[in-house]
């Protein structure tokens, strides 16, 4: 088998595979109102979403040696939302306060893209 096409196979399962994750982790915080975290080697990734006037919030954080490839598939991973709508939020959010090797990213979620993430996890189940 071609190396190259090989690894292109692994990283597209790769991708496939935090996609599902990140989204399994923002399902489990939207169902329980609190961080939902799931550890991946080295790297640890944990939701939060939030409810605030009305509108609801998603923090994304990301713990240990991150690649910006990797930190960009994360953010990715939330349908509808572009890299335009993220804030990185070195001060913290929600009570999260980041520590040495943590970066916080937070952007609104609108419901339709909540129920989406939802409707999807359970389709799958």
């Amino acid at each position: 088998m071609d190396i190259k096409r090989l690894r292109a196979e692994l990283a597209v399962q790769l991708t496939m595979g935090i996609k599902r994750v990140v989204r399994q982790l923002v399902a489990g915080s939207i169902r329980t109102g609190r961080t939902s975290t799931v550890t991946l080697s080295r790297h640890r990734i944990s939701a939060l979403v939030r409810a605030q006037d009305e509108e609801a919030y998603l923090a994304i954080t990301a713990e240990g040696f991150i690649d910006p490839r990797l930190l960009a598939v994360i953010l990715a991973s939330v349908p509808h939302l572009t890299e335009q709508d993220w804030i990185p939020e070195p001060k913290g959010v929600f009570g999260i306060h980041p520590e040495m090797g943590q970066i916080v990213y937070s952007a609104l979620i609108p419901p339709v893209v909540q129920a989406e993430i939802l409707d999807e996890l359970v389709d799958d189940q």
